[in-house]
């Protein structure tokens, strides 16, 4: 993850303090949306001061803006950082309906939109496909928070949790901590997959 830049400014708006009945009726439909986890797109139940909100398709630049945050120093480590592709990638597999703002309550001002997730419901399994928090939102176990969302889900539907990881990232230890053991590996990405608890005591 790269140092952050100072704050949030111009790039991770504000929220409001609490979900508005509309965004509640929102995120009640969503559940009904093919490939998507209902037990994430539920009404919110906070850990830790955090919130999480549905996205729009309206929020992809700031969505880009905080991946490309979390992911630069990473991938100028590896000679992979380019805008074009950070941005291709990301549109490839973005869906709204799958993808939920990571809010942090835990302000002395106003929430604030701090990261977002995204997770594909398929046949055998969940795939994790974005969890990223900006540089200035680590440290504080945060991540680790999201996770255990991610993974109750996980248990509830009765699927393994999948995701890929930059080699050579911090993610990569982060992902272990939490339980994925290695299932492949790519030139650039390793392959991760969280058992359900059975399994893991099978």
């Amino acid at each position: 993850m790269s140092p952050g830049a100072g704050g949030y400014s111009g790039v991770v708006p504000r929220l409001a303090t609490r979900i508005s009945q509309h965004a509640w009726l929102q995120a009640y439909a969503l559940s009904k949306e093919p490939n998507t986890v209902p037990s994430l797109t539920a009404p919110t139940t906070r850990v830790a001061a955090l919130d999480y909100q549905p996205v729009q398709a309206t929020d992809f630049e700031d969505l880009l803006s905080l991946r490309i945050a979390a992911m630069r120093e990473s991938l100028e480590a590896i000679g992979r950082f380019d805008l074009a592709r950070a941005r291709s990638r990301l549109a490839a597999t973005f869906k709204p309906e799958q993808t939920f703002w990571i809010v942090d309550c835990d302000r002395e001002t106003a929430p604030t939109r701090i990261g977002f997730y995204a997770v594909q419901a398929e046949p055998d399994h969940l795939m994790l496909q974005h969890l990223y928090l900006h540089p200035t939102a680590s440290g504080r176990g945060l991540g680790a928070h999201v996770m255990q969302r991610l993974i109750d889900a996980s248990e509830q539907a009765k699927l393994p949790l999948r995701v890929c990881a930059l080699r050579d990232s911090r993610s990569n230890g982060f992902y272990a901590a939490q339980g994925f053991v290695k299932t492949g590996e790519g030139e650039w990405d390793i392959e991760y997959e969280r058992p359900l608890s059975n399994q893991q005591q099978a």
